[in-house]
């Protein structure tokens, strides 16, 4: 495995970073190169994969009801 020194980090993105560790239960190695994996999933996905995802996503919002939602910014306008 490869190994990378990252110098000048700001000690607030440190802190941050050893928080979600713990939240995750994962020590700070693994926590770093969680996110980086996710990164770099995310930035080489492709439109194709990026669009499935977001449909997904939107499935699983709530519905809407449109016509109650115009109901309630007309209400009082009269």
């Amino acid at each position: 495995m490869v190994a990378i020194t990252v110098r000048g980090l700001p000690p607030d993105i440190h802190r941050r970073l050893k928080l979600l560790a713990a939240q995750n239960r994962r020590s700070l190695q693994k926590e770093i190169v969680f996110c980086l994996e996710r990164y770099a999933e995310r930035s080489f996905a492709t439109r194709e994969e990026r669009l499935a995802r977001v449909t997904k996503l939107h499935a699983e919002l709530p519905k809407v009801d449109h016509r109650l939602i115009n109901d309630m910014k007309c209400h009082g306008r009269a």
